[in-house]
């Protein structure tokens, strides 16, 4: 486990158990997000809001 220390409320904890790749993935992204100067904005224009369409269960 390790603390990403970024200028929130709140510690931000990103596990990486399997690949330091996806780790560092991660941490780019959360530090990107944080830097942003509207994370809310950020969020919206990567269609985080969007509605999706619900998955079917196919047997």
């Amino acid at each position: 486990m390790s603390n990403l220390e970024v200028s929130v409320q709140q510690s931000v904890y990103i596990y990486a158990r399997h690949e330091p790749v996806v780790f560092e993935g991660l941490k780019a992204a959360v530090e990107e997000f944080f830097a942003h100067p509207n994370p809310t904005a950020a969020l919206r224009q990567a269609g985080a809001f969007a509605r999706q369409k619900r998955m079917k269960l196919v047997k």
